[in-house]
């Protein structure tokens, strides 16, 4: 009776692996089933079968798959669905690891763009002081940022929450200021630390508008500066105006000390 097991595991495996077909399978259960009886009735021969070398398809060799899911990813992914040899559950779990993979890439690329956007609107403001060379003498200096005469309290007269203007106006003014670069002293209500040498200053309302300024210190000086700045002291500044944020604060981004 156990040769009768091994039997049917052996025809078992070559089923799975497709060495010999289901109706084959069948028909040689069925005459181990009953003995040996009817074995004129199947053509099948195992011993024969066994000995035949079947090489496994690529995506049934897991470490090719592994592989491939680390370099080559949308084949790797493709290999790993594909393959009869790899659990259900690592193919959710290896698919699931891919993705968080690609949006971690994703948001690293929106970091870095992010980060070089700002360095450029900062330079446009003015030159950030470090440890490298200078410059050549030869080399031309960045041309000063255009001030636009835009007048706080004005703006405040719109913005601001007791405003009599309507959201229709506001958003006039918006399209009107956006884009454009200020230089602005005004009473402080609140700062806070964005990322390394870069703060978000909240200035007060009223008269004047409320602004968001985030502003990039340039050196020490300039970050002790930020630091030691209280509720109402004054801060004067120039940026850029990149929108209105909530509660109707004129957004400024990027920002450098005056």
């Amino acid at each position: 009776m156990s040769d009768n097991y091994q039997e049917l595991e052996r025809l078992s495996d070559l089923k799975q692996k497709g060495i010999i077909t289901e109706a084959e399978f069948t028909a040689k259960k069925q005459e181990i089933l009953k003995g040996g009886q009817g074995k004129e009735k199947s053509d099948v021969n195992l011993s024969s079968a066994t000995q035949q070398v079947v090489k496994p398809k690529w995506y049934d060799r897991t470490r090719v798959v592994l592989l491939l899911c680390i370099f080559i990813w949308p084949v790797g992914l493709f290999g790993l669905w594909k393959s009869n040899v790899i659990s259900k559950g690592w193919k959710i779990g290896g698919t699931l690891l891919m993705l968080l993979a690609f949006i971690m890439l994703a948001n690293s690329g929106g970091e870095k763009r992010e980060k070089r956007i700002t360095s450029e609107g900062v330079k446009s403001l003015g030159t950030v002081q470090n440890n490298a060379a200078p410059e050549p003498a030869s080399a031309p200096a960045p041309a000063p940022p255009t001030i636009a005469n835009i007048d706080p309290q004005a703006l405040g007269e719109i913005f601001n929450l007791m405003s009599k203007h309507t959201n229709v106006q506001r958003e006039n003014a918006k399209k009107e200021i956006t884009g454009k670069t200020v230089k602005w002293q005004l009473p402080v209500y609140e700062v806070s630390k964005v990322k390394e040498n870069v703060y978000k200053v909240v200035t007060k309302d009223g008269p004047n508008v409320g602004t968001a300024t985030y502003i990039t210190a340039r050196n020490k000086q300039e970050v002790d500066t930020l630091e030691s700045l209280k509720t109402d002291d004054q801060i004067a500044f120039i940026g850029t105006i990149s929108g209105v944020v909530f509660p109707r604060l004129i957004e400024i981004k990027p920002a450098i000390l005056d």
